[in-house]
């Protein structure tokens, strides 16, 4: 049964059989209050609300004055009634149809609303994630292509010194180069990844750097472009010397994408 708020719901019961109607889930049932009270009996359970045609009886007094209890039995027509459901989401109108014991027509067992708009909505809300997910894998690709593109050598003048003491070769990079912005530093599978440190007034300072891996090397990418480095692991020590620092020109960014500005705010 399709939901709509400006319509009104028959449901067709029968004596001794029980009706469920059955709300969309997470829907709660505040109230349901029928028209005849008397005739109908009316029970809720979380999202469901029960109903079963039911006897009326009265109290009646005797020629002698006794109480006497009479008991109408349901008939058609005399027990059609109006039911009104509130929710925690809705509100439902239905028409309560008892029908005849003579009668061939089946009564309803379970009557289950569904919600066409509501499904609309999920879907499209669905559809909604689904493309503003996509256009961020799409925003990411495209940075991603232009950081690679930024990341295209400018500076390959490096030279090593390696100490030949302490197996220092298996800390020594395969290549050397820079961007302008930051330093790259390749090792092959069979070498041991080093840590560097850049020399300031002849001491040994430690620095930023995260590592790639591009085919068969790992690429230390250390956040800075400098006049030397040092790398080391235990006793192992190798010189990074950049032969050509300050001679490489570049744009003065935040980024090494010229496709991504980082903004600094100051909050004074």
């Amino acid at each position: 049964m399709s939901y709509n708020g400006a319509n009104t719901t028959v449901i067709r019961s029968k004596t001794g059989f029980l009706t469920s109607v059955v709300f969309d889930e997470g829907e709660a049932v505040i109230s349901a209050k029928a028209g005849f009270p008397a005739g109908w009996e009316i029970t809720t359970d979380d999202n469901v609300v029960y109903i079963n045609p039911r006897p009326v009886v009265q109290e009646q007094e005797g020629d002698e004055g006794e109480k006497l209890k009479k008991v109408f039995q349901p008939t058609e027509k005399e027990w059609d009634t109006n039911l009104f459901v509130r929710t925690t989401k809705r509100i439902y109108s239905l028409d309560l149809i008892l029908l005849s014991e003579e009668k061939q027509a089946q009564p309803a067992y379970v009557v289950q609303f569904r919600y066409p708009s509501e499904i609309a909505k999920k879907n499209a809300e669905e559809v909604r994630l689904a493309k503003e997910k996509q256009e961020k894998l799409r925003q990411k690709k495209l940075i991603s292509e232009s950081f690679e593109k930024a990341d295209a050598p400018k500076n390959w003048n490096y030279f090593m010194r390696v100490n030949e003491k302490y197996d220092s070769r298996r800390i020594a990079p395969d290549f050397a180069y820079d961007n302008g912005i930051f330093t790259f530093l390749g090792f092959n599978s069979g070498k041991v990844f080093p840590a560097p440190f850049a020399v300031r007034d002849g001491q040994e300072q430690t620095l930023a750097f995260n590592v790639e891996t591009k085919g068969k090397y790992k690429i230390m990418v250390i956040h800075n472009v400098n006049d030397k480095f040092v790398l080391r692991y235990g006793n192992s020590v190798v010189g990074v010397v950049n032969k050509s620092f300050g001679k490489v020109l570049t744009d003065q960014r935040n980024t090494s994408s010229p496709a991504v500005e980082r903004v600094e705010v100051n909050n004074d």
